[in-house]
């Protein structure tokens, strides 16, 4: 795989990682019933936020331009979502971890940038660590 490829791959990541950011924000709003939960996805939030940093500069770092990142729509306050719904969305995010810790891992593989596929490898941990949490928080709501 060339640098182009990679650099569009990484593209594509920075990008979820964004919208990632919100819905941790959105998920820890709702997240009050259960204490210390809430700070931990908020948390989150700012880690998905280093995440499409440190992606920027790898793109950059391998001759490409990081995409532009649009800001995110006015979210209209929303009332808590019911305890399905709340589930639903959690389930959801736990995929798209597990989804980002099998592109991720596909990617250090393809990296041969030292730092970059460590920075790489870190997030990797990182977003295994979201994944566990989230199970956590699943069975957790689940009661």
């Amino acid at each position: 795989m060339n640098n182009q490829e990679v650099i569009e791959l990484l593209n594509h990541s920075m990008l979820k990682e964004h919208s990632e950011n919100a819905v941790y924000k959105k998920l820890s709003g709702y997240l009050t019933a259960y204490p210390g939960m809430d700070k931990l996805i908020s948390n989150f939030a700012e880690m998905e936020l280093k995440h499409a940093h440190i992606l920027s500069l790898g793109i950059i770092q391998l001759g490409g331009t990081p995409s532009k990142v649009e800001p995110p729509a006015p979210d209209s306050a929303q009332a808590q979502p019911d305890k399905e719904k709340l589930i639903g969305i959690i389930r959801q995010q736990l995929i798209n971890e597990e989804e980002a810790v099998a592109n991720y891992r596909r990617y250090a593989a393809m990296i041969t940038v030292g730092g970059l596929k460590e920075q790489i490898n870190q997030i990797i941990a990182e977003e295994s660590l979201h994944a566990a949490v989230l199970l956590k928080l699943l069975n957790q709501v689940r009661g």
